[in-house]
């Protein structure tokens, strides 16, 4: 699958989760600022995008203060060439 493609079904299961993705960049990080989100709304967002995906996320090494969406996009794009 293409980044952009990853792209536009991360921004999807974003819109589909009430997290604002208008003003959305590939260098916001995830758990902070624009991409803030309750505990509930994560374990929600993990699981939907765990299932669009088909993959198993591992929210170490993809949510948190030092990661940014561009991150998780790499993080997903690894899963598919594994």
């Amino acid at each position: 699958m293409k980044r952009e493609g990853i792209f536009q079904k991360i921004k999807s299961i974003f819109k589909e989760n009430e997290i604002d993705t208008e003003n959305l960049q590939l260098s916001h990080q995830l758990g902070s600022g624009l991409l803030r989100i309750d505990s509930v709304k994560f374990m929600k967002l993990m699981v939907d995008l765990e299932n669009e995906f088909d993959i198993e996320l591992d929210y170490r090494d993809t949510f948190g203060q030092d990661n940014t969406l561009e991150e998780l996009i790499d993080y997903i794009e690894e899963k598919y060439a594994s």
